[in-house]
C-alpha cells in the first residue's frame, strides 16, 4: 500500500500480484481491491474491474468495510463508470 500512496503504481501491482493472485486468504477480497485501486492508478480500466469483480467473489461488501476502504471502493467505481 505504500507504493501506491507514493505513486509507485507497477511496484504496487507486483507486490500486490504476488500476495493476492492465485492464493486464497482471508484477505482475498480487500486484497483484489487494492489491485482493483493499482490498476486504476495504471489507468488499466479493464483489469481494475477485473479486480475489482474478483474481489467481490472473494466476499467484498461494502457493510462493515473501513471508512478508508470504502474511500478507495468508491473511487474504483467511479473510474469504471
Amino acid at each position: 500500500m505504500i507504493h501506491l500512496s507514493v505513486g509507485r503504481t507497477e511496484e504496487a501491482i507486483a507486490d500486490l500480484t504476488e500476495a493476492f493472485v492465485n492464493t486464497v486468504s482471508p484477505y482475498s477480497a480487500i486484497g483484489h481491491l487494492h489491485l482493483a485501486e493499482a490498476y486504476m492508478q495504471a489507468g488499466n480500466r479493464d483489469t481494475s474491474e477485473q479486480m475489482l469483480n474478483r474481489s467481490k467473489q472473494y466476499g467484498l461488501g461494502v457493510a462493515g468495510m473501513h471508512p478508508q476502504e470504502r474511500e478507495k471502493y468508491e473511487l474504483v467505481l467511479n473510474f469504471l463508470l
